[in-house]
């Protein structure tokens, strides 16, 4: 091994091997192999500032309208299939306590035939 500060690459790779279990986990991430840049990025490549910037956020602000539209017309929607679902739900109910008087009707009516019978 090298007493320098530094290692070389084989000497990395090597202790990167050592350090790997049964389970592919390192002990340490490995050190990216390029520096960040120093340089600032040329203008051309940097977003632009001023109008653009408020143009975006205009319409950001137009599509969230829209999505806010959207939204509270299915919310209406809903609300109209509630109500709808609640009046079939009110109908059903008289049917079925009509039906279960005419059963009641009939089956008093058999217990009055037959208790005439008897």
């Amino acid at each position: 091994m090298r007493t320098g500060a530094y290692r070389s690459r084989q000497e990395r790779v090597a202790s990167q091997a050592a350090a790997l279990d049964n389970s592919g986990f390192t002990a340490m991430a490995p050190r990216r192999a390029a520096k960040a840049r120093s340089k600032p990025a040329p203008a051309a490549a940097r977003p632009a500032r001023g109008k653009a910037a408020s143009n975006k956020q205009a319409a950001a602000n137009g599509s969230l309208r829209e999505r806010l539209a959207a939204v509270e017309g299915e919310r209406d929607a809903l609300k109209e299939e509630l109500e709808r679902f609640k009046a079939r739900q009110r109908r059903l109910e008289e049917t079925q306590a009509q039906v279960r008087d005419r059963i009641s009707w009939a089956l008093d009516s058999l217990h009055n035939i037959l208790d005439g019978k008897g």
